[in-house]
């Protein structure tokens, strides 16, 4: 069975998504012109997502792809759901990669199921006066004793500043 194609919610007549995850234009016609449409080249957020920029009556808008595909192609969703990527890999937008789950579900699927991040490792994790008062003493950027002791550099500034681990149970 091929790729199939459906309009992308919100911008019908305008653009179509697939269960692939690809998302093009619309075919249209221009001054008697006529125009096959265009495969949008998706371009990667911060937070990993895949996005494109579709317009509509002249604005513009950075749209997931992830949320387009699930909501062309997953019939059902209730206010507040999110999409999950089964396979932990935000760049996957294929139908089969993706569901509607809670936010509560998503966040207990990647602590199941997916690596955690190096400093992942470090939360919950108690310090001690004497790692404190080292933490205290040591010099550089907060960046830079927050890396040596395996923690974050807001939480090397409140050890500085005495909001966590006060003076006086350090010294």
């Amino acid at each position: 069975m091929g790729e199939r194609w459906k309009w992308a919610p919100g911008y019908e007549g305008l653009y179509l998504v697939s269960d692939q995850g690809h998302v093009m234009s619309a075919p249209h016609e221009c001054g008697g012109r006529a125009y096959a449409g265009v495969e949008l080249s998706p371009s990667r957020c911060a937070n990993g997502y895949m996005r494109v920029f579709l317009s509509r009556d002249g604005a513009v808008s950075n749209v997931l792809v992830h949320r387009l595909v699930a909501e062309a192609f997953i019939p059902f969703h209730a206010e507040g759901v999110e999409v999950n990527h089964i396979n932990g890999n935000k760049a996957d937008n294929r139908l089969v990669n993706l569901e509607w789950v809670t936010h509560r579900e998503n966040v207990a699927h990647a602590w199941r199921n997916l690596p955690r991040r190096a400093h992942d490792r470090h939360i919950g994790r108690k310090l001690d006066a004497e790692t404190a008062r080292r933490i205290r003493a040591a010099t550089g950027t907060y960046a830079q004793i927050g890396s040596e002791f395996g923690i974050t550099p807001t939480m090397v500034g409140y050890i500085k500043q005495g909001k966590r681990w006060r003076m006086e149970d350090v010294d």
